[in-house]
C-alpha cells in the first residue's frame, strides 16, 4: 500500500510539472481582453488598429458601455499582430481578438475590446486632447 501510495504521489507531481511547463504563445487565448500590456511587452506601442488605411490609436479614456445592434457594425479586426508591431493592413490591430468588432463613434472608432468598447482616434485628435 506504501508503495502504491508513493508513485500516486509521484505521479501526480510530474503531471503538476507538465501543466505548469506550458506556454501560451497565441497573442489572446481569448479569454483575457488584455494579455499584453504596454508594461510586460518589450517595445510595446500604444494600442492601435488601421481602418482604411487610417491608423487609429488608443484615446487613453476609460473603456465605456454602449449598446449597439449588430447592423450598425462598421466592421471586425480581421487580423492581430503583437503590441510591439504596428497594423499595416486594414482591419488590422495590436489588441484584442480577431472578430472583435468596431463602429464609427465621435470623432474616431470605438472598439469592442473584451466586453467593452474603448475610443480610437487618429494621431493629430490624440495630439491635441
Amino acid at each position: 500500500m506504501r508503495k502504491l501510495m508513493t508513485f500516486l504521489l509521484a505521479l501526480l507531481f510530474m503531471l503538476v510539472l507538465v501543466a505548469c511547463n506550458g506556454e501560451d504563445t497565441s497573442v489572446n487565448n481569448g479569454t483575457d481582453p488584455l494579455p499584453q500590456t504596454q508594461e510586460n511587452v518589450p517595445n510595446a506601442l500604444l494600442p492601435q488598429i488601421m481602418i482604411d488605411g487610417t491608423m487609429y490609436y488608443l484615446n487613453g479614456e476609460s473603456p465605456f458601455d454602449i449598446e449597439v445592434n449588430e447592423n450598425d457594425y462598421s466592421g471586425r479586426i480581421l487580423s492581430v499582430v503583437p503590441l510591439s508591431e504596428q497594423p499595416i493592413e486594414n482591419n488590422q490591430a495590436n489588441f484584442g481578438t480577431e472578430g472583435e468588432p468596431y463602429i464609427k463613434y465621435e470623432n474616431g472608432f470605438a472598439v469592442k475590446w473584451g466586453d467593452k468598447w474603448s475610443l480610437f482616434v487618429t494621431e493629430d485628435i490624440l495630439i491635441s486632447e
